[in-house]
């Protein structure tokens, strides 16, 4: 038996070592590993290794580079501490819902976390009533399951779409995303600041398609150009069991299009740090989308199956024949949760950061700019009024800038 620092090792027959080995922490780690693996593939009762494998075991692992040791080392206990930290504080996610009224966003929401957690369930019925303009609910729930802790911020849109006259119907919870985003930055940037600052930014967007069979609307693609620039939009196709699987299929081809002619992105895209295998994962999620999903309305009290009954059958709601809910589920809760999070923080809220942060404008030019805008004066004039650096009216304007504006603008006659 020979000793090195702390740790002692065991030569057969008691013969002296031909070398003597000084064994640090990491490699001791290491071969604690090995003998585990080694004493699970005997599984005999009295876990005992022969003398000889010893001997084998030690010679090869010493073979292994030391910085091998040492990034498993790191990364297993970093791992261990993220976990502990997830535990101790929880994680936060934020989801908001946008859909016409009756597309059974409540019905979902409570389906997809498989409790009542949508602001219609926790409201009284004689409560509930079409609003004429869009109304903006959030609920906070605290989810817990074996010991981890999930805060969840619903938010609900009722009215969207509803009114006669819908033009601009998205700007409201624009606005709701960029006061989330504002809260978050004047939190960030005060002189006495919490460690944790409460983050209520919206991390998802769940934009409810009305099953039309005819693609998208001139509404749905405008709100959803508008609000990809705020938040991570995951399209669904609400009511599902509308359709038969073919024309679900060739529905969902005409939203892809739809939303590739008018550029809209979904989440996720392939970010330029992605390896392959994660862009790859990337572009399959976005290709399976719009997820047409699903609401329970019945639990088996026999097996627990979450079913959707109607007259022309029962619908299983965990089966991906039948909807895409365990698709949906898997991706916003298990695989890209942390992405969604990230997306928001690193892309959405930087670049609302950045345009507030901005420095203004120059005021001269500001000031031309705002002079031309309300005397409906052409680009031209406004370019003229720049290059100057002079407040612009009608009678400082040249005379090739008149003949211009004359000839581009109809109303620059009766302003200057």
């Amino acid at each position: 038996m020979a000793t090195t620092g702390s740790i002692e090792v065991l030569y057969g027959d008691d013969a002296p070592p031909a070398h003597t080995v000084s064994l640090t922490a990491s490699h001791t780690i290491a071969i604690a590993r090995v003998f585990d693996a080694a004493l699970a593939q005997r599984g005999d009762k009295f876990q005992t290794i022969p003398v000889e494998q010893v001997e084998v075991l030690v010679s090869d692992l010493l073979k292994v580079p030391l910085s091998d040791f040492i990034l498993e080392t790191i990364l297993d206990r970093t791992e261990e501490q993220v976990k502990r930290q997830i535990l101790r504080d929880g994680i936060s996610l934020n989801l908001i819902l946008v859909g016409a009224t009756g597309l059974g966003k409540s019905t979902f929401i409570d389906t997809l976390f498989k409790t009542d957690v949508s602001w219609r369930s926790n409201t009284e019925s004689s409560a509930i009533a079409i609003p004429s303009t869009i109304e903006i609910h959030t609920l906070t729930h605290v989810l817990e399951e074996k010991g981890m802790k999930l805060k969840l911020n619903v938010t609900d849109t009722p009215g969207f779409s509803d009114a006669v006259d819908n033009t601009q119907c998205w700007q409201p919870i624009c606005e709701f995303i960029d006061f989330q985003h504002s809260a978050y930055l004047d939190a960030e940037l005060a002189v006495e600041r919490d460690v944790h600052i409460p983050d209520t930014r919206v991390h998802a967007c769940l934009y409810f398609i009305e099953p039309t069979g005819h693609g998208l609307s001139m509404l749905d693609i405008e709100a959803m150009q508008q609000l990809q620039e705020r938040v991570n939009i995951i399209p669904v196709i609400a009511k599902a069991d509308s359709f038969t699987t073919a024309e679900l299929v060739h529905f969902k081809a005409r939203i892809r299009e739809d939303m590739e002619s008018a550029n809209v992105r979904v989440f996720p895209q392939p970010r330029p740090f992605h390896t392959q295998e994660e862009a790859a994962v990337a572009l399959r999620l976005a290709d399976m989308q719009p997820f047409g999903v699903i609401g329970q309305n019945y639990v088996d009290p026999q097996t627990g199956s979450r079913i959707r009954k109607t007259r022309f059958g029962v619908i299983e709601i965990d089966n991906s024949d039948h909807c895409d809910m365990p698709q949906l589920q898997a991706m916003l809760l298990r695989e890209q949760m942390n992405d969604l999070r990230q997306v928001t923080k690193e892309v959405h809220y930087e670049n609302y950061r950045r345009r507030n942060l901005e420095p203004p404008l120059d005021p001269e030019i500001q000031n031309a700019e705002e002079i031309a805008h309300n005397s409906e004066i052409s680009p031209e004039v406004s370019a003229v009024a720049r290059d100057n650096s002079e407040p612009i009216n009608g009678d400082n304007v040249t005379d090739d800038a008149t003949s211009r504006s004359e000839q581009h603008s109809p109303h620059v006659q009766s302003s200057v």
